[in-house]
């Protein structure tokens, strides 16, 4: 491998190869045996980006070593183990993406051995933790903005743990029902603060009911400085609970709904919506009582689905709220078609074909005089 030395990237995705040694053995070696006999040995001065997805032991890719790739700056491992010692550390990395599926053979500790903490700026976690064992605030990432934690099966111990004072952006996908957000973040206020994007969505969780009160509190009490939010609408109706006995004094007077605690909150992105929501009024009348309040004018934007979803979102009885809703913030609606018109009509199908088109009509016409954005930054 005379070219080593120009290598900008690397990116193994071929579970094995045949041996060389016994071609007619077909069987297929770890990919780890590999490198360690291909190329473990060179030296990557250029090597920038490492990406490997087959099963492997990271204690094995010396070719990651500091001394072997001081330029590696973005690392993503797929599933791995780490049955072997990890004597030499990697470069400074700024991104790195873990998944920890490999269960009983990874030892969650060497992986912070392996990376650098320091100039992370980019963490995405994915996969089983459920048997890790961390310390809290022992994870000191000073430089991350970044955090990505998609189908953690435990994350609180991970966030326990994780000290990111200048942490901007977190993006939460969860699929487990130990992973409400009122186990997952309450409590942990005082460690997102300097949060300014905030995603969360939950993943294959079919069947499972909507997220309760207590979640939407907790989850808006972990951030409470957001900008921009992003959400599926399917699952946080309770964000616009009002509360059953509202104070007339004291100095938390106007946090009367829970998403009231972003106090900063500027944007709002659904992925769909609660039909609930529009036939209880609740996003109008929290929208309203903003409004009140003197708050600067809220964009929202409500993603509608390609998949048979519109019809559970806009039907003929809901038009009047979402005409209404951009008589209080900055609204877009994205995804939202007519009803193909070669679907056989009875008087409910063609009066909610009627509506939606007078709907669209008159967004359309909004467009002309500037009362809906078409989008934001």
């Amino acid at each position: 491998m005379a070219c080593a030395h120009r290598w900008r990237s690397l990116l193994v995705s071929a579970s094995g190869y045949l041996s060389d040694d016994n071609p007619d053995e077909g069987g297929a070696e770890l990919l780890t045996d590999f490198i360690a006999d291909k190329i473990n040995h060179l030296h990557f001065p250029s090597l920038k980006s490492v990406s490997i997805s087959p099963f492997c032991d990271v204690g094995y890719l010396d070719f990651l070593s500091v001394a072997r790739a001081p330029a590696l700056e973005h690392l993503e491992l797929g599933e791995f183990m780490t049955m072997h010692d990890i004597l030499n550390p990697v470069a400074m990395l700024k991104s790195l993406k873990l998944n920890f599926n490999a269960g009983p053979f990874l030892d969650h500790r060497s992986c912070w051995i392996l990376v650098p903490t320091q100039a992370l700026t980019k963490l995405s976690l994915s996969g089983e933790t459920k048997s890790f064992k961390l310390q809290p605030n022992s994870l000191y990432f000073p430089s991350l903005m970044s955090l990505k934690m998609v189908c953690v099966t435990k994350p609180r111990p991970i966030l326990d743990a994780i000290v990111a004072p200048n942490l901007e952006q977190f993006n939460y996908t969860s699929s487990h029902y130990d992973d409400s957000p009122s186990v997952a973040l309450s409590g942990l206020r005082s460690k997102f603060t300097s949060v300014r994007q905030l995603s969360f969505s939950l993943s294959g969780r079919w069947g499972v009911p909507e997220l309760l009160h207590g979640d939407a509190l907790g989850f808006c009490e972990a951030f409470p400085d957001v900008h921009h939010v992003e959400l599926d609408g399917e699952n946080w109706s309770h964000l616009f609970d009002p509360p059953s006995i509202r104070s007339e004094s004291g100095p938390s007077f106007h946090f009367q709904y829970p998403v009231d605690l972003w106090t900063e909150l500027e944007s709002l992105t659904f992925n769909g919506l609660h039909s609930k929501w529009l036939k209880r009024g609740q996003l109008m009348a929290w929208l309203v009582h903003r409004r009140a309040l003197g708050l600067q004018q809220l964009r929202m934007k409500i993603k509608g689905s390609h998949h048979g979803k519109v019809a559970q979102v806009i039907d003929r009885r809901s038009i009047w709220p979402y005409e209404r809703l951009k008589e209080n913030c900055i609204l877009e609606l994205d995804g939202f078609s007519l009803i193909d018109s070669s679907m056989s009509e009875d008087s409910s199908s063609r009066g909610h074909s009627q509506g939606l088109t007078r709907l669209l009509d008159e967004i359309a016409a909004a467009f002309l005089v500037g009362d809906v954005a078409h989008g934001w930054a």
